[in-house]
């Protein structure tokens, strides 16, 4: 397991990577689940965001698990368009 600066999302988020028999898999802020949007509504800097997204994929990541919920496979990631989910059960929506 080893982390990686991705900022965008935040100036301060990191990426958590681990190794699988399947190939890497990335644990990020950085995507919605598959009905996300493809341009983060809550970021704090989209063009640097598309920067660690693409340094990630350089990677050959095999599995993205966005947060708060879901997977997505890696190719399936670039061009993307996605409705905004709601707010997570017990928060008052003020974001993910």
């Amino acid at each position: 397991m080893s982390l990686m600066a991705t900022p965008g999302h935040t100036m301060q988020d990191v990426t958590t990577l681990v190794r699988t028999g399947e190939g890497l898999v990335a644990c990020t802020h950085m995507w919605w689940p598959a009905d996300g949007p493809a341009t983060h509504p809550l970021a704090e800097d989209q063009a640097l965001l598309d920067e660690s997204r693409a340094r990630l994929l350089v990677l050959e990541t095999a599995l993205v698990v966005p947060r708060p919920r879901g997977t997505l496979r890696a190719p399936s990631l670039t061009g993307c368009r996605h409705e905004r989910p709601g707010p997570r059960p017990g928060t008052r929506g003020e974001g993910v």
